[in-house]
């Protein structure tokens, strides 16, 4: 049985009342699927018309060789599987641990946008926020040099605290560059005080690095 406390908590689900959760879980569409670490869930050619929305795990999402993100429990997934034509997915998302789904079918999904302001409120925040997501990695990527992808992604993904919280091997999938050169980058960073490094967390200490780019 799943938890509605439990999924009531899924980005997608916010604000929905107890009974309109319940009716969507329990809805004959909706399918209830657990897959094991390393199993491929959506892939350019093998993927479900559906919503996914990841309960437990991780899912690993890859352009190529290239690391768009790794989802975390609550996280929807598959939206670019919904409606339109086309007969293959954007990316391909692997299991990184054994991974608990719900899947909406396209159905399911435009009966809740009909029928819940909720969710509908939600789908489009989500949507607008995938639509940044992008942007940001369009704007990494797009980026000359290893030294401005670097800078690039950690003024994008710093917190509040000017900190980034990423090990190397996430880093090296998601920039597209070799572990050497990332080293060597933040070797350069922290030479000229850029940034200040302790483990996997990454504190950036100066904000406007392009005013002294020409120093790497």
């Amino acid at each position: 049985m799943v938890e509605l406390s439990e999924l009531s908590k899924a980005v997608l689900f916010h604000g929905m009342t107890q009974d309109a959760l319940e009716a969507a879980v329990s809805h004959p569409l909706c399918s209830h699927v657990r897959y094991r670490r390393g199993a491929v869930i959506y892939s350019p050619t093998r993927f479900s018309h559906s919503l996914g929305i990841l309960r437990s795990g991780q899912i690993k999402v890859t352009k190529g060789e290239l690391v768009i993100s790794v989802l975390e429990a609550g996280t929807p997934f598959g939206a670019a599987a919904l409606f339109h034509g086309y007969e293959d997915y954007a990316a391909t998302l692997t299991a990184q641990s054994e991974c608990d789904v719900l899947l909406l079918p396209q159905q399911l999904v435009e009966e809740l946008l009909e029928r819940s302001p909720a969710f509908m409120k939600n789908y489009v925040r989500y949507l607008s926020d995938r639509i940044h997501f992008l942007s940001t990695r369009l704007n990494t990527l797009a980026v000359g040099s290893a030294e401005e992808k670097v800078l690039q992604f950690l003024l994008d993904n710093m917190d509040q605290e000017r900190c980034v919280h990423f090990g190397a091997t996430e880093l090296t999938g998601r920039l597209n560059i070799s572990r050497a050169t990332l080293y060597r980058v933040f070797s350069q960073l922290e030479e000229h005080a850029f940034i200040l490094r302790r483990g996997k967390t990454i504190r950036i200490l100066e904000t406007q690095p392009q005013k002294r780019k020409e120093d790497l």
